[in-house]
């Protein structure tokens, strides 16, 4: 007759009182690596240009970021100004009222003839001339300051990635001789590139 033998446990698991503490040491916690998340940093720069290049650990980028948008708007001001005033003052010289001169600060008006009925047609191509090329340059100076906003951010996601890319000293090239094929008695000539990360 074949019996059976089991062993189970009591209802109440009895354990051992352990009453060492645990202890941590201060050198076991700065071991632990620090996550540097990429998302984190094109985040931060996206919303606030320079704050992931701080982020980064590269606050030295910060006051070039600010100091390109400081002159990318102050170029679209002078520009946004310029155009302003041409337009301005072409349609006050052909709006014929006397009293409106303000193209007067824009042209020196002697070698111009202007009078109530007739103004001069190199004059009105003057005007529109500027008129074009101020808005041109504004806008491709926005268009700019937007591209320059992205580089921002671009700057930002690429440098994190690089935050915890090790380099370590042992670069090397390995040179091995290939094994040749056994069924096939013609030497073979290539090459094998292989990296250890």
């Amino acid at each position: 007759m074949n019996g059976l033998i089991a062993f189970a446990q009591p209802s109440e698991a009895i354990l051992p009182v352990d009453t060492t503490q645990i202890v941590v040491e201060a050198d076991s916690l700065e071991q632990t690596k620090r996550i540097h998340l990429p998302r984190k940093a094109t985040m931060y720069s996206a919303v606030l240009p320079g704050l992931g290049q701080v982020y980064n650990h590269q606050a030295w980028k910060v006051p070039f970021v600010y100091g390109g948008f400081v002159a990318l708007g102050l170029t679209i001001k002078w520009n946004q100004d310029r155009y302003v005033g041409y337009k301005r003052s072409y349609i006050e010289l052909n709006d014929k009222n006397p009293e409106t001169r303000y193209y007067e600060n824009y042209i020196d008006l002697s070698s111009y003839t202007i009078n109530e009925n007739s103004v001069s047609s190199d004059l009105n191509s003057r005007f529109m001339g500027g008129i074009n090329l101020y808005s041109r340059q504004r806008n491709i100076f926005i268009i700019a300051t937007a591209a320059f906003y992205l580089l921002n951010v671009l700057d930002a996601n690429v440098n994190a990635h690089f935050i915890d890319f090790d380099i370590s000293e042992d670069l090397s090239l390995n040179l091995m001789q290939m094994e040749s094929n056994p069924l096939n008695p013609k030497p073979a000539f290539g090459a094998t590139l292989s990296y250890n990360f």
